[in-house]
């Protein structure tokens, strides 16, 4: 999405979180781009669960449905 717009990104992976490095004048538009490509993620996972869980209520309608919550990494 960056290379898309233009914008040239380096990326450093840590083991608990990672940095994109932009080029400053062009960071909140990098950072608007970023927002809604997890904005886009969100609502594709959230529709997943909801047909996840429509098909098993077809097929097994005694069973619970359990979403997945991301796990909280601790310092």
């Amino acid at each position: 999405m960056l290379a898309d717009a233009g914008i040239a990104c380096n990326v450093v992976a840590a083991l608990r979180h990672d940095h994109l490095f932009v080029p400053a004048g062009r960071a909140d538009e990098a950072q608007a781009i970023l927002q809604a490509l997890s904005a886009k993620g969100e609502r594709e996972r959230i529709e997943a669960e909801r047909t996840i869980r429509h098909r098993l209520l077809a097929t097994s309608p005694d069973c619970a449905f359990l979403p997945q919550t991301p796990h909280a990494v601790k310092d």
